[in-house]
């Protein structure tokens, strides 16, 4: 909800008088505003700097004793390090700078020791450590940039993780365990305070874009294919079920239970959404599916997006409601041809699916603008 219709609500309950109000947002129109352009140009400048050092060094690489290497590695991160800690205090874009490249230099200083001493990994092991070592700089930054290298981060570790499993139990553990993992984040990015707001927007933006798109496709997938669940009985997977079933339980006490709450109805979407969710994807884990579950896996599939675009709404995100909107409406188009797909081959059946792709296609344009505008006057 935007500052201009939160102030109209508290004076629609004498918190503020109009005089107040407009003293507020003058206030806030003279503020400078932080340029996500300007910290896009900076961190490409550190991108290509750090690219030169490295091309310089590459070329001579053969001539660099291994003790070399890690001295001037180590001299050159305390350097980064001094100067990130000297502008700690004092925000602006050389402070984000400093930080961003400090978090790349770290990850060339882990290629580094394990190029000089010839480790061996099965490579997410030096994703996590990384992870691990630029968590204080990323809660530090103010800047979106490193939080979301972060977690795009984190999904390159977990899928590399993920593939890396030699044997069947470990594989099933691995992928209960890969599903739980944005709902607990989830429930760590509704539970940050004010001062870590960025590190928990991209907690919840990246969560919700991993249970949107490829668990809630993979889970769509799996019902329509229906009679058999993704793995048996042999490796107890009706246990390792409750590890995503209690990260959405936390996600869900902590979207309700959030510091700061625009609305009711937004928080039941959310809570919606997440519920949905899981009866679309955990059923496809450990369940016996109905044999050719088109219908179902359809309807299952709806539910989390139409919980999505009412969050959007709420929040009047308008991009992301049209997403959400032509998410919902291809989804329909994709049944039509799932349920009468021999029909939809004959002359007759394409004029048939145009007409209904055209009819979908008018109503998403037609209806969406309402449907948004009635889930704001609800909120």
């Amino acid at each position: 909800m935007n500052l201009e219709k939160r102030l109209q609500r508290w004076r629609a309950v004498d918190l503020v008088t109009d005089d107040q109000i407009k003293r507020i947002l003058d206030f806030e129109r003279e503020q400078p505003s932080a340029s996500w352009i300007l910290y896009g140009i900076t961190g490409l400048g550190v991108t290509v700097i750090l690219t030169g050092v490295i091309s310089i060094i590459a070329a001579n690489w053969a001539e660099i004793s291994p003790l070399a290497k890690l001295v001037l590695y180590f001299v050159s991160l305390a350097a980064i390090i001094f100067c990130a800690w000297r502008r700690s205090e004092t925000p602006g874009v050389v402070r984000e700078a400093l930080l961003a490249g400090l978090g790349v230099y770290v990850l060339a200083g882990i290629g580094l020791i394990g190029q000089t001493y010839h480790l061996v990994s099965g490579g997410y092991q030096g994703v996590f450590l990384w992870l691990a070592i630029i968590l204080p700089t990323t809660l530090l930054t103010s800047s979106r940039l490193l939080n979301h290298v972060w977690f795009m981060g984190l999904i390159t570790g977990v899928s590399i993780w993920l593939a890396s499993t030699s044997t069947e139990a470990n594989l099933h553990l691995r992928v209960f365990a890969t599903v739980a993992l944005p709902y607990f984040f989830l429930a760590i990015g509704y539970s940050l305070g004010h001062r870590l707001e960025h590190f928990g927007n991209a907690a919840r933006l990246w969560s919700f874009a991993v249970i949107l798109v490829p668990l809630a496709v993979c889970g769509n997938l799996a019902w329509s294919a229906g009679n058999r669940a993704l793995f048996t009985d042999e490796f107890s997977p009706r246990l390792w079920v409750t590890l995503p079933l209690a990260g959405a339980f936390a996600a869900c006490v902590a979207a309700n239970f959030r510091r700061f709450h625009p609305s009711h109805f937004l928080t039941g979407a959310i809570i919606a959404l997440i519920a949905s969710s899981c009866v679309l994807i955990l059923p496809t884990m450990c369940l016996e599916l109905p044999p050719q579950s088109d219908v179902v896996g359809c309807f299952l599939f709806l539910l989390p997006w139409a919980s999505a675009a009412a969050v959007a709404a709420a929040m009047e995100r308008k991009r992301l409601f049209d997403l959400a909107a032509l998410v919902i409406g291809i989804r329909f188009i994709v049944v039509y041809f799932q349920v009468f797909g021999s029909l939809a081959v004959t002359g007759v059946g394409l004029i048939i699916s145009g007409s209904v792709i055209l009819g979908i296609a008018y109503l998403w344009y037609r209806y969406r603008g309402n449907v948004a505008r009635a889930i704001r006057e609800a909120v």
